[in-house]
């Protein structure tokens, strides 16, 4: 690998960070809708239960008079108050209902997101593997490349010294 090939990988690598950044900030965002469309629906169920005590409270308060009184001498009042509950009742599971709808969405775009922002580290780390892998192999290539250079050189030097050596020789001896 040429050092060329790694500043092209470092940049893909930063391109590839950046681009989960944002991924990833865009995960929170859809996380932070989620849980706000989760906090209505919790709410609009707590309304819900609150009605059911209401009613119930009604049933009971309306069971004690008519034993205690045997005739309704209310009996309009309780049948709007009724009226009234069922009424509210209603709108609440209405509500609910489409609350629970934009949840299911937010949720199905948050297990989306999740999954790209999941492909993406995938893909950043295994990019980050490479790149280690070939800054590894460039230092190991200079590395071979001076010990056979530095090899060349002693094998040159020998050389000169003994060329040098063997024209000393022949000088003394002539």
């Amino acid at each position: 690998m040429r050092s060329n090939d790694i500043v092209t990988l470092e940049h893909l690598h930063r391109v590839r960070a950046s681009r989960l950044g944002g991924l990833e900030r865009d995960l929170q965002a859809k996380l932070a809708v989620l849980r706000v469309i989760e906090d209505e629906a919790d709410a609009c169920r707590a309304e819900l239960a609150q009605v059911r005590r209401q009613r119930d409270a009604w049933e009971s308060e309306w069971q004690t008079w008519l034993s205690t009184h045997g005739v309704l001498s209310r009996g309009e009042d309780y049948n709007r108050y009724h009226v009234v509950l069922i009424a509210w009742e209603r709108d609440v599971r209405e509500q609910l209902a489409e609350i629970e709808a934009r949840l299911r969405v937010a949720a199905e775009e948050v297990a989306l997101a999740r999954s790209i922002v999941r492909k993406a580290q995938v893909r950043l780390e295994a990019l980050g593997e490479k790149l280690e892998r070939s800054k590894l192999s460039l230092v190991h290539a200079k590395s071979q490349r001076h010990h056979r250079e530095a090899e060349e050189l002693a094998v040159i030097a020998a050389r000169q010294v003994r060329a040098a050596w063997s024209t000393e020789v022949v000088s003394a001896g002539v």
